[in-house]
């Protein structure tokens, strides 16, 4: 039978693993400055999802200094409190940031302004970037960000420090680095792992090659024969062409493209199906090998790196 194939394996969210994170409700106290609410990890994947992560890391990084819910702040106040640790400029974006109800067509903000009717409202400047230094915000709860987003507030929450969000590569390397742990030694897609971060394939290899993270490919071996074809069942000599669309149907339907083919004697050939139809042809046993999700390790003690090829 052909093997079907799980590329992104589900991690389960109530697992907790000490020192790796908490649910969000509880305290993931670390040594350095750590955030005592994390956000959910739905909330984060959201927000990198809308390519708004800078939301999320000045959240993270406003609540490591002190920012408690519901605490009516100005522009002004956060940018001090994040001095040498997150601009001006991406504090001032954050906050100012809205979210789209594509049903209602509704903006809301990440942090709602205030209005005070005993202040006087700030005269609108004629040149330059418009002032708005007299409004107030309110901090929002985790609950409330994820009304906005359209997810659950539930599920695990990756804590990171203050450290962490001194950039947005370092900060996203955080994230990445508490899913590792949390999910040691299991099947990750690397597709998985670039879309939960919003960035390419390319840069969790690199994120990989910089925090010390051990990978090892996983393989798997798909036979190929006239009995496992589906609509072709037992071939008979003169039916070469039904053989060959078999195959070519057969191919395309596969969950993840062959890196190889290999033959009962273990010889390899490319992957592609016109030399599995002449190899099928000559009566000879065909395997379609596939890459499949690697294993991921933080901290592993031997350096075995060989891939495993599954059967």
């Amino acid at each position: 039978m052909v093997i079907d194939i799980v590329a992104n394996p589900q991690i389960n969210d109530k697992t907790d693993h000490p020192g790796t994170g908490v649910p969000h409700s509880q305290n993931g106290a670390k040594p350095d400055h750590p955030v005592t609410t994390p956000l959910p990890n739905r909330a984060f994947e959201k927000l990198a999802s809308l390519k708004q992560i800078h939301v999320a890391r000045v959240y993270e990084a406003l609540q490591a200094t002190g920012f408690t819910p519901d605490e009516i702040f100005q522009i002004i106040d956060a940018q001090e409190k994040l001095q040498g640790i997150v601009g001006r400029d991406t504090v001032r974006k954050a906050i100012n940031t809205t979210h789209l109800d594509t049903d209602t067509g509704e903006k809301r903000y990440y942090y709602p302004p205030v209005h005070d009717e005993n202040e006087n409202t700030p005269k609108p400047r004629k040149r330059g970037r418009p002032s708005n230094s007299g409004v107030k915000h309110q901090f929002p709860t985790v609950d409330y960000l994820c009304e906005i987003l359209g997810v659950n507030s539930d599920g695990y929450a990756d804590s990171v420090t203050l450290d962490d969000c001194r950039k947005t590569s370092r900060y996203r390397r955080a994230k990445h680095v508490r899913l590792i742990q949390r999910a040691e030694g299991k099947q990750l897609s690397t597709n998985f792992l670039a879309k939960r971060l919003g960035v390419q394939r390319r840069r969790i290899h690199a994120y990989n090659r910089i925090e010390g993270i051990h990978t090892q490919a996983v393989f798997v071996k798909i036979p190929i024969t006239l009995n496992h074809i589906p609509g072709f069942g037992q071939a008979k000599p003169g039916r070469e062409d039904e053989l060959k669309q078999a195959i070519e149907a057969f191919w395309t339907v596969q969950n993840g493209a062959p890196i190889y083919l290999e033959d009962e004697d273990g010889k390899r050939y490319p992957a592609r199906y016109q030399v599995a139809f002449k190899l099928l042809c000559e009566r000879k046993r065909v395997y379609m090998i596939q890459q499949v999700a690697s294993r991921y390790w933080l901290n592993k003690t031997d350096n075995n790196q060989e891939p495993i090829i599954q059967s």
